[in-house]
């Protein structure tokens, strides 16, 4: 597949508040995937739902090969949790090869997208609930794209305030550069969604974006790209809703990668935003040892224009690992956890999770939380981590030596 050219590619080359938590956190596989009808390669992570479900896909897998939708099952009387298909792509009207996870909105509907459907360039779908207890799914396609309106979307559409869908594409608009593109629900009467592009990268802005976006305050969004700015090295931008008077949205560079100390290559994490406006994220290169690194990008103080960065870590000191490919997660106290897809320390080389924890001056201390060994703890973690309501983080391994499969697994802090 052309949309995961760039991330082989990629992949060749590296393939505030002090805690209060006083114990170690906890690693916990909760489900292996056994069997190629049961999918592979769960690069979008999972999506916490109520009662302890937890929603994700397959990239490939299911009875046609095409990858699949799933919840899993809390455990009940066996002790195990269970895995229920939500839908098998088929490779026909409906798509091929779901990607980039899922977003919900306030009535549980999920909304998500595939790479392939027929020769087209990407569509967004909805999987819309069907009982009450969230188990069961209608799908249905909304948009396809077409290239000059985007080309490949990338990371799990964001349901913003108006209840439309906000993300990118990794190609296509008037450069081929990627877009960001916005997926405007039916009028009343009408049956069909309305896409806008709301911006097309040129290079200098950025070029494709990899990563979905996240929502702050005042309809502002926030992502990356994976090249272009200054010196090629990617970017992490905001693009804010028109002022009064105005009818375009305006996309800022808010930091150009450097390829040096400060990072290179942002790749699919995108960012994480906290409650004072600061976003944290990743870099795959770049940094003190050319493994990437961990950043904090600080809002200007009043009166000013330049965001400013910070360097929390850079990875491949041997201590810790490479290739951080997952996006940060912030924890209820603070800390900072994220993956990294190879290395632990001289460990096994099958990744490890970390955790980065504020402490006095600005500065934050790194821990491995968990070093795969590629047995029953899985291996290589690779998507998005996510977290619930009660702080529980969650993750995916694409690779398990017991199982041949994959994992999902949480962290408790």
């Amino acid at each position: 597949m052309r949309y995961r050219l760039l991330t082989a590619c990629l992949a060749g080359v590296c393939f505030g508040v002090p805690s209060l938590s006083k114990a170690a956190p906890t690693y916990q596989v909760l489900h292996h995937f056994g069997n190629v009808a049961a999918g592979t390669s769960p690069f979008g992570g999972v999506l916490p739902g109520v009662g302890g479900k937890l929603y994700g896909v397959m990239e490939m897998g299911g009875s046609a090969g095409d990858g699949l939708d799933y919840v899993l099952l809390p455990p009940v009387s066996t002790g195990k949790t269970r895995e229920l298909v939500l839908h098998n792509f088929t490779g026909g009207a409906d798509g091929a090869f779901p990607y980039t996870g899922f977003g919900r909105n306030a009535a549980d509907v999920l909304f998500g997208a595939v790479l392939a459907t027929g020769g087209s360039q990407g569509t967004l779908y909805s999987l819309t609930p069907t009982n009450k207890a969230g188990t069961a799914f209608s799908q249905a396609s909304l948009f396809t794209f077409s290239g000059a309106n985007g080309d490949g979307p990338e990371g799990a559409p964001v349901v913003g305030a108006d209840g439309a869908l906000y993300g990118v594409t990794l190609f296509g608009g008037t450069t081929n550069f990627g877009t960001i593109y916005k997926l405007s629900p039916p009028a009343p009467g009408q049956t069909a969604w309305t896409e806008t592009v709301l911006h097309n990268f040129a290079g200098q802005d950025g070029r494709f974006p990899q990563a979905g976006l996240i929502q702050g305050r005042h309809g502002v969004f926030y992502g990356t790209t994976t090249a272009g700015g200054t010196v090629d090295g990617g970017t992490v931008f905001q693009i804010a809703p028109p002022g009064p008077g105005k009818t375009a949205w305006k996309e800022t560079v808010l930091h150009s990668f450097t390829a040096g100390s400060d990072g290179f290559n942002p790749f699919d994490a995108g960012v994480a935003l906290d409650q004072s406006g600061a976003l944290f994220g990743i870099t795959i290169q770049g940094g003190t040892f050319q493994f990437g690194t961990a950043y904090k990008l600080t809002p200007p103080a009043a009166g000013g224009t330049g965001w400013t960065e910070t360097i929390l870590r850079s990875f491949g000191d041997g201590n810790d690992g490479t290739a951080p490919v997952s996006k940060l997660v912030i924890g209820t106290t603070g800390t900072l956890y994220g993956s990294l897809s190879q290395g632990a320390g001289g460990n096994s080389g099958r990744g490890a999770i970390y955790s980065l924890t504020p402490a006095t001056g600005g500065a934050y201390s790194f821990q491995t939380v968990h070093a795969f060994a590629g047995g029953k703890d899985g291996s290589h973690p690779f998507g998005d981590l996510t977290s619930d309501a009660s702080g529980t983080i969650y993750g995916t391994t694409d690779a398990d030596a017991a199982h041949t499969l994959a994992t999902v697994f949480s962290i408790t802090p």
